[in-house]
């Protein structure tokens, strides 16, 4: 049996590449992660399992929202409307 820390080194290998940031990224959206607004047990239970993922990726501490880490991961992204120029071609 994996270790707690084994466990996080594989999450971290499968959602570190390309393919897994868009796989990533469709789980939060499906998982309420970007939800200020829950309005029901099973979105709070969802919301909470988000939470619980990035864990074991590495990037988030439970009980402690202002996890600076995790801040600094969010800075690195490119700026949207760059990016939405850029795919426009403007």
């Amino acid at each position: 049996m994996d270790t707690a820390e084994d466990m996080r080194s594989k999450y971290r290998a499968v959602f570190e590449t390309p393919l897994g940031v868009e796989v990533l990224n469709h789980m939060l959206f499906e998982l309420h992660f970007f939800n200020d607004e829950l309005k029901h047990e099973h979105e709070v239970a969802l919301h909470n399992y988000s939470k619980r993922l990035l864990w074991y990726i590495g990037v988030w501490e439970p009980g402690y929202i202002d996890e600076p880490m995790f801040v600094n991961k969010i800075l690195e992204l490119p700026l949207l409307l760059k990016e939405k120029k850029d795919a426009e071609g403007v």
